[in-house]
């Protein structure tokens, strides 16, 4: 467990739905924050009856209980970062913004409002006051944006689609996670669909995921990361470095409001991919949550989940999308900075110099 010089363990909550196949949702972040040495709470949204075939059923709880759960981890526990996934309602996501709204309040750490260029120090989330989530740090900003949180270390996966195409959110549910929780978050972390249905048009080219990261972060978030993993590898032909034109990829594109960072890992062929999205989303937290900065907590996890990926291809867990490999352990990836692209090659990640 990891316990810094004042005795403090590094703890982190997630607030998401449980997935009774154990590759995905709470159960998945639990096992990624064991990963990190991280301590790990939980406050459950929804309950799913889920194997690697599938969601066969979805029972959300009580908003009131939702809300009673939260009270009851950060009135006595705390957390250093809190990542949010399936949320089902526009009830919930109310609840668990208005929950999230009275820490940062709790912590003086009121939002702002203001556009931001993103936060990319050394102090990251961890050096924050203890006694709450986060680290209140101001960022230069102008009118145009939403208020934006700046003491609390929230990564908002915005969990809509389960791997098989089973619904997780309803519709209505998508303009309250859009005017309540991204405002909140330090982190974004939207797959393609995602940002698509956020962002309110087609996501389908190098150009239009650039698009949609700047519209996100008009929002609110800090910082927006569209992942690449369901991008065709053909948008890379419009990449300026021929290193990521040439060989397959998934790119993640993330934007801090001022720098465009390229995240490449070489594609992994396999089913093994139940959960991804919730592992990589409480990796990000878990990054936070120890103190390193934004761009190294999701390069950290970006390699973490391709690890998590190649390490479980051979397994048989499963007729389906088989869980990832939640034993292996992250490498922090020192030297990663905002702007640029990284290739991780041997489990190192590697500037790309140059481009077209």
């Amino acid at each position: 467990m990891r316990i810094d010089n004042t005795g403090h363990v590094v703890r982190a909550l997630t607030i998401a739905g449980s997935d009774s196949g154990g590759g995905a949702g709470i159960q998945a972040d639990l096992k990624t924050f064991a990963a990190y040495e991280v301590y790990g709470a939980s406050v459950l949204a929804g309950l799913t009856a889920q194997n690697t075939l599938g969601v066969q059923a979805v029972q959300y709880v009580d908003p009131n209980f939702v809300r009673q759960q939260m009270d009851s981890v950060l009135g006595d526990i705390g957390a250093d970062a809190i990542k949010t996934g399936m949320l089902g309602s526009a009830e919930i996501i109310g609840v668990v913004a208005g929950r999230l709204e009275e820490e940062m309040t709790a912590l003086g750490a009121a939002p702002r409002t203001g556009t931001g260029a993103g936060r990319d120090s050394a102090s990251g989330a961890g050096a924050a006051s203890r006694t709450g989530t986060g680290t209140a740090a101001s960022a230069p900003g102008g009118p145009s944006a939403p208020a934006r949180a700046e003491g609390l270390a929230l990564v908002v996966d915005p969990v809509m689609i389960a791997k098989g195409g089973e619904a997780l959110i309803d519709a209505d549910a998508v303009a309250t996670l859009r005017q309540r929780l991204l405002p909140l978050a330090r982190v974004v972390t939207p797959n393609i669909p995602e940002a698509e249905a956020l962002a309110g048009f087609p996501v389908d080219s190098w150009a239009a995921c650039h698009q949609a990261a700047e519209v996100l972060h008009r929002m609110g978030p800090r910082v927006v990361v569209i992942k690449g993993g369901h991008s065709q590898e053909r948008w890379l032909r419009d990449a300026p470095w021929d290193a990521l034109e040439t060989e397959g990829h998934a790119v993640d594109i993330v934007f801090d409001g001022a720098r465009f960072t390229y995240l490449a890992t070489p594609r992994v062929h396999s089913r093994k991919t139940h959960g991804t999205g919730c592992t990589f989303s409480s990796a990000i937290a878990a990054g936070l949550a120890i103190g390193w900065t934004e761009t190294e907590a999701i390069a950290t996890a970006k390699a973490f989940i391709y690890q998590a990926i190649a390490s479980a291809t051979g397994w048989d867990v499963g007729a389906g999308h088989g869980p990832t490999d939640h034993s292996v352990r992250p490498q922090r990836a020192e030297g990663v900075t905002a702007g640029g692209a990284y290739r991780l090659a041997d489990g190192r990640w590697k500037r790309l110099e140059g481009g077209r």
